[in-house]
């Protein structure tokens, strides 16, 4: 089943498939629309991209910033033009979950997504 946008969303699964606005590699964490996701194929612009959106799933990121990912529950921002995480709320950066798995020596931590970011504003 098609929304107005074009997006199918399968709802065994929790994948979005879309028309690639950008170049993404599987793995990416991203934001499409109103969603926010992990892709699971690589994709030009123009090309298919699956977008899995399942709420609560715990993903690995990886973040050198100081404040991102040092205590299980504190919140996970990223920008939505960068892909930079910060640990804090900060204009141009949305609440993308909560940290699950503190960050280890090679900077990699693992959070628990939300389906839907929640954007900052001050």
């Amino acid at each position: 089943m098609a929304n107005a946008n074009g997006a199918v969303l399968d709802g065994q699964v929790n994948v979005l498939n879309l028309t690639a606005t950008a170049a993404y590699e599987q793995g990416d964490l991203v934001f499409i629309g109103a969603w926010f996701g992990q892709v699971l194929n690589d994709a030009a612009i123009g090309d298919t991209v699956s977008l899995d959106v399942e709420p609560y799933k715990r993903v690995q990121a990886i973040s050198s910033v100081d404040g991102v990912g040092d205590a299980v529950g504190d919140a996970v921002y990223l920008s939505t033009t960068s892909n930079d995480f910060v640990g804090t709320a900060a204009d141009g950066y949305s609440l993308v979950g909560y940290v699950t798995q503190v960050k280890d020596s090679n900077n990699t931590f693992q959070f628990e997504k939300l389906r839907y970011p929640v954007a900052y504003s001050a």
